[in-house]
C-alpha cells in the first residue's frame, strides 16, 4: 500500500486578499493610504506583496475595524495546534453531552415502563 502524500499547504498571497477585501467592500485605495498616512503606490505595494508585515496588516485592521488575522487564519488547515482553544466552546460540548446521557437515560426508562 502505498503511503499517502500529505495535502500541500500554500501560503496565502495577504496582498491580493487584501485587495479582494477592498473590492468587495467597494474601498478605496486613496482613503486607506490617507488612514495608514502612506502614499497610494505603497498601498499598491502591498497589494503585489504576498507577504505584508504583521504591524501594517495590523494597522490596516484598525483602519477597516476588521480582523484580517482571523480570516486568514481559515486558511490554515483545521488540525494544527491552536495555541488558545476556545474554551467556552468546549465546555458547552461538555455540558451538551452530559445532558445527552441524562435524556438517553430517561429515554431508557420510559421504554423500558412501556414495554412492560
Amino acid at each position: 500500500m502505498k503511503k499517502q502524500e500529505p495535502t500541500p499547504v500554500t501560503d496565502p498571497h495577504v496582498g491580493e486578499f487584501l485587495r479582494s477585501f477592498m473590492i468587495k467592500h467597494r474601498l478605496s485605495i486613496a482613503a486607506l493610504a490617507r488612514r495608514l498616512e502612506v502614499d497610494d503606490t505603497q498601498v499598491n505595494r502591498y497589494f503585489k506583496n504576498k507577504a505584508v508585515k504583521s504591524s501594517v496588516l495590523f494597522d490596516i485592521c484598525h483602519a477597516y475595524q476588521h480582523n484580517f488575522f482571523a480570516d486568514l487564519a481559515t486558511t490554515v488547515p483545521p488540525h494544527y495546534i491552536h495555541a488558545h482553544p476556545d474554551t467556552t466552546q468546549q465546555e458547552r460540548i461538555a455540558n451538551l453531552e452530559e445532558q445527552l446521557k441524562l435524556v438517553t437515560a430517561e429515554r431508557d426508562v420510559l421504554k423500558s415502563l412501556f414495554t412492560k
